[in-house]
Protein backbone atom coordinates (compact mmCIF):
# COMPACT_ATOMS: atom_id res chain seq x y z
CA UNK A 1 0.00 0.00 0.00
CA UNK A 2 1.42 3.28 -0.71
CA UNK A 3 1.48 6.65 1.48
CA UNK A 4 -1.53 8.21 -0.32
CA UNK A 5 -4.10 5.18 0.26
CA UNK A 6 -6.70 4.43 2.39
CA UNK A 7 -6.66 1.26 4.25
CA UNK A 8 -9.27 -1.05 2.61
CA UNK A 9 -12.70 -1.76 5.45
CA UNK A 10 -12.75 -4.64 6.84
CA UNK A 11 -15.58 -6.90 7.20
CA UNK A 12 -17.34 -6.15 10.16
CA UNK A 13 -16.83 -9.08 12.64
CA UNK A 14 -19.55 -11.01 14.28
CA UNK A 15 -20.13 -8.61 17.63
CA UNK A 16 -19.65 -5.40 16.36
CA UNK A 17 -22.29 -3.45 14.70
CA UNK A 18 -20.62 -0.58 13.04
CA UNK A 19 -17.23 -1.10 11.39
CA UNK A 20 -14.44 1.25 12.53
CA UNK A 21 -11.82 2.84 9.82
CA UNK A 22 -8.27 3.76 10.97
CA UNK A 23 -8.46 7.71 10.75
CA UNK A 24 -5.38 8.58 8.51
CA UNK A 25 -2.69 10.49 10.07
CA UNK A 26 -2.80 8.41 13.52
CA UNK A 27 -0.55 5.80 14.44
CA UNK A 28 0.37 4.30 17.88
CA UNK A 29 4.02 3.46 18.56
CA UNK A 30 2.98 -0.07 19.69
CA UNK A 31 0.95 -1.07 16.53
CA UNK A 32 3.95 -0.18 14.61
CA UNK A 33 6.15 -2.32 16.53
CA UNK A 34 3.94 -5.09 16.49
CA UNK A 35 3.27 -4.64 12.52
CA UNK A 36 -0.55 -3.93 13.48
CA UNK A 37 -2.77 -2.40 11.45
CA UNK A 38 -3.91 -0.47 14.32
CA UNK A 39 -7.99 -1.38 14.49
CA UNK A 40 -7.29 -2.58 18.05
CA UNK A 41 -6.36 0.29 19.72
CA UNK A 42 -9.30 2.36 17.89
CA UNK A 43 -12.03 -0.18 18.84
CA UNK A 44 -10.80 0.39 22.56
CA UNK A 45 -11.19 3.41 21.90
CA UNK A 46 -14.90 3.73 20.60
CA UNK A 47 -15.53 1.11 23.68
CA UNK A 48 -14.16 4.00 26.20
CA UNK A 49 -15.81 6.92 24.10
CA UNK A 50 -19.09 5.25 24.11
CA UNK A 51 -19.24 4.02 27.89
CA UNK A 52 -18.16 7.60 28.69
CA UNK A 53 -20.80 9.68 26.69
CA UNK A 54 -23.66 6.97 27.35
CA UNK A 55 -22.90 7.52 30.99
CA UNK A 56 -26.15 10.12 31.72
CA UNK A 57 -26.32 11.74 35.30
CA UNK A 58 -29.73 13.71 35.74
CA UNK A 59 -29.71 16.27 38.36
CA UNK A 60 -32.59 17.08 40.75
CA UNK A 61 -32.20 20.87 40.71
CA UNK A 62 -35.13 21.61 42.76
CA UNK A 63 -33.41 19.16 45.37
CA UNK A 64 -30.12 21.34 45.26
CA UNK A 65 -32.12 24.36 45.81
CA UNK A 66 -33.99 22.92 48.58
CA UNK A 67 -30.42 22.62 50.17
CA UNK A 68 -28.70 25.69 48.94
CA UNK A 69 -31.47 27.66 50.62
CA UNK A 70 -31.13 25.79 54.19
CA UNK A 71 -27.53 26.76 53.44
CA UNK A 72 -27.96 30.06 53.03
CA UNK A 73 -30.54 30.98 55.23
CA UNK A 74 -28.06 29.76 58.44
CA UNK A 75 -25.27 31.40 56.74
CA UNK A 76 -27.42 35.14 56.49
CA UNK A 77 -28.67 34.31 60.20
CA UNK A 78 -25.16 33.99 61.39
CA UNK A 79 -23.24 36.89 59.50
CA UNK A 80 -26.12 39.10 60.39
CA UNK A 81 -25.74 37.76 64.50
CA UNK A 82 -21.92 38.64 64.22
CA UNK A 83 -23.15 41.97 62.42
CA UNK A 84 -25.13 42.49 65.54
CA UNK A 85 -22.66 41.74 67.99
CA UNK A 86 -20.01 43.73 66.35
CA UNK A 87 -17.67 40.86 65.85
CA UNK A 88 -15.37 40.35 63.26
CA UNK A 89 -14.77 37.44 61.81
CA UNK A 90 -10.86 36.15 61.12
CA UNK A 91 -9.69 34.35 57.89
CA UNK A 92 -8.74 30.94 58.83
CA UNK A 93 -4.94 30.41 58.30
CA UNK A 94 -4.32 34.27 58.30
CA UNK A 95 -4.26 37.40 59.64
CA UNK A 96 -7.04 38.50 58.27
CA UNK A 97 -10.13 39.66 59.79
CA UNK A 98 -13.72 40.18 58.38
CA UNK A 99 -15.07 43.41 59.50
CA UNK A 100 -18.69 43.54 61.08
CA UNK A 101 -19.52 45.86 58.79
CA UNK A 102 -18.74 43.54 55.60
CA UNK A 103 -20.60 40.47 57.32
CA UNK A 104 -23.60 42.77 57.47
CA UNK A 105 -23.77 43.06 53.60
CA UNK A 106 -23.11 39.82 53.11
CA UNK A 107 -26.06 38.67 55.26
CA UNK A 108 -28.23 40.35 52.99
CA UNK A 109 -26.76 38.81 50.21
CA UNK A 110 -27.15 35.73 51.58
CA UNK A 111 -30.50 36.27 52.62
CA UNK A 112 -31.56 37.18 49.10
CA UNK A 113 -29.76 34.11 47.80
CA UNK A 114 -31.90 32.23 50.41
CA UNK A 115 -35.06 33.97 48.72
CA UNK A 116 -34.18 33.27 44.98
CA UNK A 117 -33.47 29.27 45.72
CA UNK A 118 -36.50 29.16 48.09
CA UNK A 119 -38.63 29.86 45.61
CA UNK A 120 -37.22 27.68 43.04
CA UNK A 121 -36.56 24.56 45.50
CA UNK A 122 -40.40 25.15 47.41
CA UNK A 123 -42.62 27.53 45.69
CA UNK A 124 -42.26 26.97 42.08
CA UNK A 125 -43.38 23.74 40.11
Amino acid sequence: MTGGQRPKPRKAEKFHTARLVKTPGIECELDKARGSDGYGVLRADAAVSSVVLSAHMWINWIEVCKFLSGAFFVNAGILFYFYLIDTPVPILGTDFVISPEVNGLRSIAHFAFFLITFYLGFIRK
